[in-house]
């Protein structure tokens, strides 16, 4: 009997522990035939926010240099981008990575904006942080109070460049992904983060050569854009858009990686895969008589779903995704019961 019981126990703690981990998928996803090394993914559709893939969204782990993004959203929040800004003294003492900016040299907010994101310098975000609030720890504290106004509450900043501190800061890659979902309004920052080179200039005249350290720039197609970082202890991490056919950029951010351009290569395939698995789960889902009757209620609807053949193609998927979005829901492109609810009118014209 104590074996008996001892046996569901320890089943109901394994699924406790799984639940937790994995969280469950808000979305139906493609099998993922290739495991990625990241301790922690997300996969995020920023106009539904519904999770495509996950994999430990919810556990908080160092940021690296992904906390960079937050930075430049605070920083262009606060200051103009032509503002001119000097460098402080302290600045020269800020570990790398840095691009070796120099005590009393002036630069504008736009250019030290660029090393900052391009080459993920260190001592362009302190310089940054210094301008905006006067201490990299005030400035922390205005990135904490932007977490939380965007719905980033498992985030905690003590710096602004994402280097390890004592006190500890965190976020998890849900957070990241929400992050990035408010530093995509600001076209500026996503323009730069986009650029493989550029040059920067001190006020003097010294020039600074800057190369992205996203390595996905230079592979094609070129379908990821964003933030890299790395620690000894938070180990690779990434933040970012991946392009994805038929549905537009998709956020992406993974922790803790070993491989961090295998792992997004991964994402990648999984985001391209997306519009063929819409198509094979509602013909799973659906029979082929119900597909007939959905192309011919969308037909008479005003919306162009390809012949009558009782196949959800892709013509079927286009229009029943146009379909939702004109009934005010989610253009996900599955056929579940709002829309059967939105097409029922049209089902026997």
């Amino acid at each position: 009997m104590k074996t008996k019981t001892l046996y569901w126990f320890l089943i109901f703690a394994y699924a406790v522990v799984f639940l937790t981990e994995s969280t469950v998928q808000a979305y139906p996803v493609p099998i993922v035939t290739a495991s990625i090394s990241a301790q922690s993914a997300i996969l995020l559709d920023p106009r539904t926010n519904r999770v495509l893939y996950s994999k430990r969204p919810h556990r908080e782990r160092p940021a690296a240099s992904t906390t960079k993004v937050m930075t430049a959203l605070v920083v262009i929040q606060k200051l103009p981008l032509d503002r001119v800004v000097r460098v402080p003294k302290s600045a020269e003492y800020i570990p790398p990575s840095k691009v070796f900016l120099r005590m009393g040299e002036r630069y504008t907010v736009r250019d030290l904006l660029k090393a900052l994101l391009i080459n993920s310098a260190n001592d362009a975000a302190h310089t940054l942080a210094v301008a905006c609030s006067g201490t990299e720890a005030r400035f922390a504290q205005l990135m904490n109070v932007k977490a939380r106004s965007i719905g980033a509450r498992q985030t905690r900043f003590v710096n602004a460049s994402g280097l390890p501190n004592p006190t500890g800061q965190y976020t998890t890659a849900y957070d990241l992904a929400l992050i990035m979902k408010a530093v995509n309004k600001n076209s500026f920052i996503k323009s730069t983060m986009a650029q493989k080179y550029c040059t920067i200039k001190a006020l003097t005249g010294r020039r600074i050569n800057l190369r992205n350290h996203n390595k996905m720039l230079w592979r094609q197609p070129h379908n990821i854009q964003g933030k890299t970082g790395f620690t000894r202890k938070a180990l690779h991490c990434f933040v970012g858009n991946i392009s994805a056919p038929r549905r537009g950029d998709l956020l992406v951010a993974i922790m803790g990686s070993l491989s961090p351009w295998h792992d997004l290569t991964v994402l990648l395939g999984i985001s391209k895969s997306l519009a063929p698995f819409q198509m094979q789960f509602n013909k799973i889902n659906l029979s082929k008589k119900e597909v007939a009757e959905i192309q011919r209620a969308l037909w008479h609807a005003g919306f162009h779903a390809g012949r009558v053949d009782g196949i959800f193609g892709s013509q079927t998927l286009k229009a029943t995704k146009a379909f939702q979005k004109s009934r005010g829901l989610d253009p996900d492109g599955i056929v579940g019961s709002m829309t059967w609810s939105k097409l029922e009118p049209y089902l026997n014209r």
